[in-house]
């Protein structure tokens, strides 16, 4: 490709929802989102010839299947060189032996940063900030969530990770900006608890700007 990968894709991240079909086609990947992949497996991405083929499984919702898309462009972009004869990740996002490949370079380190590439690309920072900031400053998170089509968890996610999530205490489901006290203290909070589950779930802000500057200079 004379385009490095990042300058072809980001002109798709600048409407929602991002068409994230139509930018792993502008790769000159082969597109498969409908495929029949072993139970479990929700991604999938291995070369064919010359190029990449990247799947997910007919299986699931169009949100599951539209963010293992993007996972798995986050490892092309990301881990070419450790895709090898390929790579298949679970609900859990990670390549065992449950599917056609049991690729062990791929560690979980490299599926956390396959995430963070996927919401970044699924739900850019500079669109959500500007949903956020139209009308009221309170917003239903199922209402983003359908607008950017991902799930609600992948929303929320999200949006904690730049630092623009608050549960309020009458209703859960609003969205308001959060001070930079707060920040810091969830922060804190996370890595004082070091709550594997939780970390999971909810990248911190310093290890998301850290990806965001690695998949810049791609």
């Amino acid at each position: 490709m004379a385009n490095k990968p990042m300058d072809i894709l980001k002109p798709f991240m600048l409407q929602v929802p991002v068409d994230v079909e139509r930018a792993i086609r502008s790769l000159k990947m082969r597109l498969r989102r409908d495929a029949d992949l072993p139970d479990n497996i929700v991604g999938e991405i291995k070369p064919v010839g010359e190029i990449y083929e990247i799947s997910s499984s007919v299986k699931d919702a169009i949100t599951q299947q539209r963010f293992a898309l993007a996972h798995e462009l986050g490892h092309l972009i990301l881990h070419r060189d450790l895709i090898g004869e390929g790579v298949d990740d679970t609900t859990e996002y990670r390549c065992t032996g449950e599917g056609n490949f049991y690729n062990n370079s791929i560690q979980k380190i490299h599926e956390m940063q396959a995430n963070s590439f996927a919401a970044n690309f699924l739900m850019p920072a500079d669109l959500l900030r500007n949903e956020l900031r139209k009308g009221s400053k309170e917003f239903v998170l199922v209402d983003l969530s359908e607008k950017f089509v991902v799930s609600e968890g992948a929303m929320e996610w999200r949006l904690i990770a730049l630092g623009l999530w608050r549960r309020d205490e009458i209703d859960e489901e609003k969205v308001i900006p959060r001070t930079h006290e707060e920040n810091a203290a969830e922060f804190l909070k996370l890595r004082q608890d070091n709550d594997q589950s939780e970390r999971s779930r909810e990248v911190s802000a310093e290890f998301f700007r850290s990806m965001q500057a690695q998949i810049e200079k791609r």
